[in-house]
């Protein structure tokens, strides 16, 4: 409470001072100027008149004080709109940044999913190419085997012709040789 008895809080009667627009209002009120006038004429006025005086002053002051509360409520119910507004924005800004937070967390698990499976996929092409040059040192390995075992095989032919041939020519020489002792 104020030093009137009236809500406004001590601290928001020396912000309104401390900016000047109290002693602005007072001034345009002309309060001082009817202080002045009720002291420096109270010889000449009855009693009713002062008394006039001293409420319609008390008026004016109150009607200042009322004034001044209505722009102080005017002004909290703005600042506290304002402040409102601002939390508002603050709380989808915070919003705003958990998701693109939990994304980009999405984003790096889904990163290091792949690299996980471009590792395994690399380590299985390595396998795949080692089976493969194994593959392929066994099949040169069998083509060898298999151009060797042919060469024998017609070496053994060879040879089985020349001994058929050998065999031959001895039969036919011992069929010469009794047909000529015959």
């Amino acid at each position: 409470m104020n030093y009137w008895g009236i809500g406004l809080a001590a601290e928001e009667i020396e912000m309104a001072w401390s900016q000047g627009r109290l002693r602005e209002d007072m001034a345009r009120s002309n309060f001082e100027a009817n202080v002045l006038t009720l002291n420096g004429a109270a010889a000449a006025k009855s009693e009713k008149e002062r008394i006039e005086s001293t409420i319609d002053l008390v008026q004016q002051a109150a009607e200042l004080i009322r004034t001044k509360e209505a722009h102080a409520a005017d002004v909290e119910a703005r600042a506290h709109d304002l402040a409102r507004r601002a939390i508002e924005k603050l709380n989808l800004a915070d919003r705003r940044v958990q998701a693109a937070e939990a994304a980009r967390c999405a984003a790096d698990a889904g990163l290091d999913a792949a690299h996980a499976r471009v590792g395994e996929i690399e380590k299985e092409l390595q396998r795949a190419q080692s089976r493969i040059t194994a593959a392929e040192a066994e099949a040169d390995a069998a083509e060898r085997r298999a151009r060797a075992a042919t060469a024998r095989a017609l070496e053994a032919e060879k040879a089985l012709a020349r001994v058929e041939n050998a065999v031959r020519t001895q039969l036919f020489r011992q069929g010469e040789d009794e047909v000529a002792a015959a």
